[in-house]
């Protein structure tokens, strides 16, 4: 029986709830010395599906690490659950992902050696030693695998994936030995690298946040101190301030505009509302920036509306054209060197008057005739 089936039964056992606190705390942070340490085939080590800091491993730090294992051996044991299928043992990683991906690359590497007549030694890396644990249940296998997580890569990168895992922790944790939600708490600050308000805040953050706005915290639309501040919002509240900056970003996505300093400052307004001291000055704040979120919806729809766009353009045409007549005539009723000379003091007084001719003249009436014949063409 496992040190942590054992564990399970002794908390089951013991009336007081510390007895069980301390159990799972002294447990869980020392993942890496737990199980027996024996020699276990690379190849029957499966990954663990449940793994979410996945996504951080890139391949730089993969071929990173296995240069390091090539050259030092592996410095740190993994450790595995053993598992039967089909009558065959497997293993199911727990601990050590990025040393597995860095060992599985090296097998590559070498096998491509002997392939390519090389000198090469793929069997140096078929076997590791693990620190192997039996007898653990799927939720135990889960507890293990986040206090793992929490205690070598909670402190850093992914936030995203630290919240999920210490909430999973937490869960499964109260679910298997009847802690408190609070006593948990206590056991991730004591495990994770980072202290008691990163841990609180991350839990507020996926207790109390909407989903929709914590996708925005992932992505970086939102600050996390930003997050923070909405989670003291209701549900309701929350979801207004969700829609509405949704819909506006959707409305520039559409236009194809990015995440825009509008809806910026749209965040930054609601932000600011709950930084309010009174429910009701809060709520007056939130009603303020929804109703100059929807003045800018209708500004837009004015702006990006066809029939606007089609008499913006049309006017513009027309100042042109009109332009382009007058000088036309002058130049049919003076020489050269004084109609060159009045377009540019035509040009001038253009220009003060915000009315820019853009039309540069090369061959003076042949390039307006042109200019022209192109607009109303164009019309």
């Amino acid at each position: 029986m496992s040190k942590l089936n054992k564990l399970a039964n002794q908390a089951k056992k013991a009336k007081p709830a510390s007895f069980s606190e301390d159990a799972i705390r002294n447990f869980t942070q020392k993942i890496e010395e737990t199980g027996v340490v024996e020699t276990v085939a690379t190849a029957k080590i499966k990954l663990n599906p449940a793994n979410d800091y996945r996504e951080r491993d890139n391949d730089e730090s993969i071929n990173s690490l296995a240069e390091d294992i090539s050259r030092q051996g592996l410095l740190h044991n993994l450790v595995v659950s053993e598992k039967t299928e089909n009558g065959e043992k497997t293993y199911l990683l727990i601990s050590g992902e990025r040393r597995l991906r860095a060992i599985r690359l090296l097998i590559e590497r070498e096998t491509e050696k002997v392939k390519n007549g090389q000198n090469g030694d793929p069997g140096r890396y078929q076997t590791v030693n693990c620190r192997v644990v039996r007898g653990l249940t799927d939720r135990q296998e889960m507890i293990m695998l986040d206090a793992a997580n929490l205690q070598t890569r909670g402190g850093a990168g992914d936030e995203a994936a630290t919240r999920k895992a210490m909430v999973r922790y937490r869960e499964n944790v109260m679910a298997e030995y009847g802690l408190t939600a609070a006593q948990v708490r206590d056991i991730i600050v004591d495990m994770s690298p980072v202290g008691f308000t990163t841990v609180n805040s991350n839990l507020l953050i996926e207790d109390n946040l909407r989903a929709e706005l914590r996708n925005m915290l992932d992505s970086n639309e939102i600050s996390k101190k930003q997050a923070l501040g909405f989670v003291k919002l209701s549900q309701e509240q929350q979801k207004r301030v969700s829609d509405a900056i949704l819909t506006l970003k959707d409305t520039f996505a559409k236009n194809g505009e990015n995440f825009s300093d509008e809806v910026k400052t749209a965040v930054k307004g609601f932000f600011e509302a709950t930084e309010e001291k009174t429910e009701k000055k809060a709520e007056e704040r939130l009603q303020q920036t929804e109703a100059e979120i929807a003045a800018k919806l209708q500004q837009l729809k004015a702006e990006k509306a066809p029939e606007a766009r089609v008499t913006v353009k049309k006017a513009q045409r027309d100042i042109m054209l009109a332009d382009c007549e007058v000088i036309r005539n002058k130049i049919a009723k003076l020489s050269t060197t004084k109609a060159v000379a009045n377009i540019r003091r035509f040009d001038a007084a253009a220009e003060e008057e915000s009315l820019k001719i853009s039309a540069k003249i090369d061959g003076i009436i042949a390039q307006l005739q042109q200019l022209k014949n192109a607009l109303e063409g164009e019309e």
